[in-house]
């Protein structure tokens, strides 16, 4: 059936459980503190802090409507006003100031480059992703890519945040080492989510590139990859920049 038709009705393709998924994420360290002002936890499970949740879901909101001035002026208002301010729940811990840092990298590649690229259709989007791949063309990735953009090791939860121009430079010297036909596709139930699996032409390596759908639209968020030392490369630019 013609992928094209699927995704006008809405459908997705479900090729088993998805292996390779992984949501945008900011890198945080553990952290032992409390709420600023005495202010109480939200609850006992999920120890965060009401006031600074509320900063950071209206500085969301203003990056959503491109008003990304006001949205930094919250985040630095955290980093300023509340670094030893911590949160936990039963996944994870750190502080708000690391999650502000996160949105600030954000931010700035948003004002580079504007409003995060979207499709309709997931299979379009791809497919405008492995074009741009195979012809090289840096500044097309460039434009495809979330600012919002995570790497990582496939099938781990080894995962991190990087800013999307890093990234694909290595992904264009993968090019000719690609098998350019899809292996499987991992879709959500919901529609939710469409990871691309691709293989080396002697398949040895793994190559996942994930898209999410957001608001109704369609957006690369990451790429993961069994292929250690490409990560291993941007582990090293990363410690180099002091992360």
């Amino acid at each position: 059936m013609n992928i094209y038709i699927l995704c006008l009705l809405g459908f997705v393709i479900n090729a088993g459980a998805p292996s390779g998924h992984f949501p945008p994420i900011v890198t945080l360290s553990f952290a032992q503190g409390e709420c600023p002002g005495g202010e109480k936890f939200l609850d006992e499970v999920r120890k965060v802090c009401p006031r600074i949740e509320e900063l950071l879901k209206k500085a969301k909101k203003l990056e959503e409507k491109g008003k990304i001035g006001q949205a930094e002026s919250i985040y630095q208002k955290i980093i300023r006003d509340y670094s030893n301010a911590s949160y936990e729940d039963n996944i994870e811990s750190g502080f708000y100031a690391d999650i502000a840092r996160g949105r600030l990298i954000i931010t700035g590649c948003l004002k580079k480059k504007g409003i995060d690229y979207s499709e309709d259709c997931p299979l379009k989007l791809s497919e405008k992703i492995f074009s741009a791949i195979k012809k090289k063309e840096k500044n097309a990735l460039l434009r495809l890519a979330s600012c919002d953009f995570t790497i990582g090791y496939l099938e781990t939860d080894n995962v991190w945040s990087i800013p999307p121009e890093k990234v694909i430079s290595i992904m264009m010297e993968e090019a000719d080492q690609i098998n350019w036909k899809f292996d499987k596709i991992d879709a959500s139930l919901t529609g939710e989510y469409w990871d691309l699996v691709l293989f080396d032409v002697n398949r040895k390596w793994e190559y996942l590139f994930s898209i999410i759908k957001q608001k109704g639209k369609w957006k690369w968020v990451g790429f993961s990859t069994t292929k250690k030392e490409i990560l291993d490369r941007l582990r090293t630019e990363r410690k180099g920049e002091g992360d």
